[in-house]
């Protein structure tokens, strides 16, 4: 009672430990009895044994895993059974009766196991044909319809004839349809016995006994892996019996475990040549399969198998080959594409992303295969649209199968197989697109102008800009449905339009007015984008229309009416600009204004100077009524100072207002130091500028010392004594350069005034840090000006 106690607390894996220790001790002691018995030469005596030691595979109490390994134990003994057995067959001769009286064993698993063995050595010995032992033993092997002994009593048969199968077509011995015809009696019989599994035991244990299966399934696939190894099994032999043998089985077999492991194993250990040769018999037997079976799993990995082999020039070849041979209007594509179609449509239970997922292993061997055909992408892309909307699939929602799958699909025609200009040109790309919500049509957006930005790709024509922008990029150049309100305030945001942006510096033709057409179309779209869009469109945008200006001009010996087109192309960017000052980017809108300017002085023609000066006077006018900020006013009017003193199309009646006015706005800077070094940088404007048809500068030292006289004017001003010295350094700064460039009317008397200025401020300022670095400035300015001096005399 005590042990039965001990043996109901104990684990089920400690039992199963338990009762396979026992047995291997039991076989342990027949194995050695067995042995001594074959040393004395006690024959009969040690194939008793081996009975008495084989039996112990007749239990019931073991699980499959603990039984594998008692039959491993069991079948190494055998191995030296079969060595004695050969050893006296080679040297005494046969024991011609011996087959016979193995069949007399009381039990019928320790007799086919002991008639395996002996048939093993007749066949090796060739004392009789192979195929008759073969199918004497393949057809007694029936006599066992347990499913875990059976299993492995014929795992037994084919693994200790495996190597004495015959081969050839012409001889006594057998042949390889003899070999082909045994393997394949064998794992029909194999699988019977592994499909009855499912069927046994309580409907509670289901779960378990599936478990069990899985770890008996090499078994079964065993069968297969031989037959791919037969040599003379030819390319038509596995298409007429291997194949056909097979598919029989696993077809009729009707269980879901069996069908799906078996027809992966068909295509994972047949080579792939046989493959080519099978497709629509492989193909078309995934439409019988059960409804449970994964269809999409034996489709993809078909697929991939010979994407793999069409990568080699040795598949390729064997490819064409084939289709040739067998003189088919077909190719590969056809073939999977009508068999696909097939599967997808027979198969109700088809999840959509199962559906989408041997359309994404199809895609991606097309483009391996046939890598500059469009068309069969784009009948991939409308396939895989029709199926999504037949099943009443209106939208793709995120983070799901069918999401990601389908998003798969619509990412390999821009991958490196395949060119953007060939992409563009996929009609269904843009139903497919629509299909999806705002978060996945967002993700693509930013693949797609990822794909453009980074490639050497030109955007040539309307269709392309259509498909681009408005389909590809939509959701990053507009507003669409489902877009979060505060989408600008996104980390990613200005990445992301920066992409775009860079996206839009594609757009390149050969053909000024189809390039001009293409701007316009671009225009549109930037000014709809949006004022958060706009800030990072628009530049881009602009700088087209300056390259395609900068063009024109280049092409003005053989363009005909080239003026008239550089003056709309100036049209176009003026009205685009403040489009941009009406969305409140004034600051950016002055800058491109002033860039716009400096590229009409190096396109010059008729109307340039009136241009030029439509974008300066514009740029003053957005400044004066919309620039409050004192920082802005600043960096902004350096900006247009720096412009205007490098341009050289006005002519004096336009260019000395426009520098005036510079002066005058420098002058109303909020800030007193502002103010004075505003003024000062406006003196170079009087000296450096050039005028129209004139290569010298303008050199008006009246209006130089004007300035610099009100800047010393607006330094008096000034309370604080070091703010006062600072100024005081850089104005004596400017007296000396412009005294250097020859400015007569900057007097060494009128310096050395100023540097007396400097002196005296410096002395009342106490001497911190600022203080020193005013003199630092101011001592740095005497010392190049005395050296100056020096020089001169």
């Amino acid at each position: 009672s005590k042990t039965v106690g001990l043996n109901t607390m104990r684990s089920p894996e400690q039992q199963q430990d338990s009762i396979l220790a026992e047995a291997r001790h039991r076989v342990k002691d027949a194995s050695f009895a067995m042995k001594r018995s074959l040393d004395q030469e006690k024959l009969m005596d040690g194939l008793k044994h081996a009975v008495t030691m084989i039996t112990e595979l007749r239990t019931s109490s073991l699980q499959p895993t603990a039984y594998y390994e008692l039959y491993i134990t069991i079948t190494q003994e055998l191995s030296h059974l079969k060595v004695v057995l050969l050893d006296h067959f080679q040297k005494k001769g046969p024991i011609s009766d011996l087959y016979e009286l193995v069949q007399y064993t009381g039990n019928i698993l320790p007799r086919l196991y002991l008639l395996i063995t002996v048939g093993a050595v007749f066949i090796e010995t060739k004392r009789v044909p192979a195929k008759d032992v073969l199918r004497d033993l393949v057809e007694m092997c029936r006599g066992v319809q347990h499913p875990l002994r059976g299993l492995f009593l014929r795992n037994y048969l084919l693994t200790t004839i495996k190597s004495l199968l015959p081969e050839g077509n012409d001889s006594e011995n057998g042949t390889i349809r003899d070999s082909i015809d045994f393997v394949l009696l064998n794992f029909a019989e194999m699988n019977k016995l592994w499909v009855r599994m499912q069927h046994q035991g309580h409907s509670r244990e289901r779960k378990k006994r599936e478990k069990e299966r899985m770890q008996l399934r090499l078994l079964v696939g065993t069968n297969l892996v031989r037959l791919s190894q037969l040599d003379d099994a030819s390319v038509e032999m596995y298409q007429d019996v291997i194949l056909p043998g097979i598919l029989e089985q696993t077809i009729n077999c009707r269980d879901n475990i069996s069908q799906e492991y078996l027809m992966e194993c068909i295509i994972q250990v047949f080579p792939d040549n046989f493959h080519l040769s099978t497709l629509q018999r492989l193909l078309t037997a995934c439409i019988s399969l059960q409804p449970g079976v994964n269809v999409r799993a034996i489709v993809v990995s078909l697929i991939e198998r010979l994407v793999q082999y069409l990568r080699d020039e040795e598949g390729k070849a064997a490819a064409k080959n084939f289709f040739n041979k067998n003189k088919s209007d077909t190719d590969l594509y056809q073939v999977f594409s009508g068999n696909v179609a097939s599967v997808i449509k027979e198969r109700q239970t088809l999840s959509p992303e199962d559906a989408i997922a041997i359309y994404v292993a199809l895609a991606n061997l097309t483009m391996e295969f046939y890598p500059k055909n469009l068309d069969y992408v784009d009948e991939i892309l409308t396939s895989s649209h029709a199926h999504i909307t037949s099943i009443g699939l209106k939208s793709i929602q995120a983070n799901t199968a069918v999401s990601e799958q389908l998003a798969t699909l619509i990412r390999l025609p821009f991958t490196e197989k395949f060119s953007l200009q060939s992409a563009l040109q996929l009609k269904s790309l843009g139903q497919l697109l629509e299909l999806f919500e705002y978060s996945i049509q967002h993700s693509l957006a930013v693949f797609f102008a990822k794909s453009i930005a980074n490639s050497n790709f030109t955007i040539t024509t309307h269709d392309e800009i259509n498909v681009v922008f408005s389909q590809l990029l939509l959701p990053l150049v507009t507003s669409v449905t489902g877009q979060w309100e505060e989408f600008h305030l996104k980390e990613t945001f200005a990445e992301e339009q920066v992409l775009v942006a860079r996206a839009i510096l594609h757009v390149k033709s050969d053909d000024v007015d189809t390039q001009q057409s293409m701007l316009s179309t671009l225009r549109k779209i930037s000014t709809n984008a949006g004022p958060h869009r706009a800030l990072y469109i628009i530049p881009a945008v602009i700088f087209q229309h300056l390259w395609l200006a900068n063009t024109v001009f280049s092409m003005r010996n053989k363009l005909e009416g080239w003026e008239k087109r550089a003056t709309k192309i100036y049209t176009a960017v003026r009205s685009t600009l403040l489009k941009l000052a009406e969305m409140e980017h004034y600051g950016l809108a002055i800058r491109l204004l002033l860039q716009a300017a400096l590229v009409v002085d190096t396109t010059q023609f008729d109307a340039s100077e009136g241009v030029a000066y439509e974008y300066c006077s514009q740029a003053f006018s957005i400044y004066e009524d919309e620039i409050s900020d004192s920082k802005n006013q600043i960096v902004l009017m350096t900006q247009i100072i720096g412009t205007l003193e490098k341009m050289t199309c006005f002519s004096e009646e336009n260019y000395m207002p426009l520098v005036t006015k510079c002066a005058l706005l420098s002058a109303k800077f909020v800030k007193k130091p502002d103010q004075c070094r505003g003024v000062c940088r406006c003196a170079s404007l009087f000296w450096s500028g050039k005028l129209a048809g004139s290569d010298q500068p303008i050199c008006d030292g009246d209006q130089v010392l004007k300035c610099l006289r009100k800047a010393l004017k607006i330094a008096r001003s000034c309370v604080e004594p070091t703010t006062q010295a600072a100024l005081y350094a850089d104005i004596y700064d400017s007296f000396i350069a412009f005294h250097r460039r020859e400015c007569t009317q900057i007097t060494l008397e009128m310096i050395e005034k100023v540097e007396t200025l400097v002196t005296e401020t410096l002395d009342e300022v106490d001497d911190d840090e600022s203080c020193i670095a005013i003199r630092s400035h101011f001592d740095l300015c005497k010392k190049h000006f005395d050296a100056f001096k020096s020089d001169s005399s």
